[in-house]
């Protein structure tokens, strides 16, 4: 397969993961305090679908971490469009929120709170964007001239 087209399924997947992650970290952010009253005034809804221990779980973390969760999650985005346009600037944009966001959890809630999976998942994605990246500038930037070659457009020789 062709380093851009690899390139580009493991974008959009990227993309995909940081769109839902936005959408479901900074509604986390916005909206836990009116989830808090809902579910406590009825807890039948969270019964129902045996989530009362999940949500408890998830209405002690602080609301600080869900925002800087939703950013982070943008930013990975981000790297991800300018990867998309072949700007490196977009892989080391994308690196660096995904290790904010393994470091996010370890600093706010615990050694408990990183997953193994996840940060298998980000070394994967990271070193395979390296080596398609390496890859497609290999082959897209001019081997240097020879200055006595003829065929040279510059018209420079010595």
């Amino acid at each position: 397969m062709k380093p851009q087209i690899a390139l580009k399924i493991l974008l959009a997947l990227s993309i995909i993961n940081a769109v839902f992650s936005f959408l479901g970290e900074g509604m986390m952010a916005l909206f836990l305090p009116s989830l808090e009253r809902v579910y406590s005034s009825h807890p039948e809804v969270l019964e129902e679908f045996h989530m009362t221990a999940t949500w408890e779980v998830m209405a002690q973390v602080p609301r600080l971490y869900y925002g800087v969760m939703a950013l982070l999650a943008a930013l990975s985005f981000t790297g991800c469009l300018l990867m998309w346009k072949y700007r490196r600037a977009g892989f080391h944009c994308y690196t660096l929120a995904q290790l904010l966001m393994l470091l996010l959890p370890l600093l706010l809630l615990g050694k408990g709170a990183v997953g193994l999976g996840n940060v298998m998942f980000t070394v994967l994605f990271v070193v395979y964007y390296w080596l398609l990246l390496k890859r497609i500038e290999a082959a897209t930037v001019p081997a240097p001239s020879d200055p006595s070659d003829p065929s040279d457009p510059t018209g420079q020789s010595n």
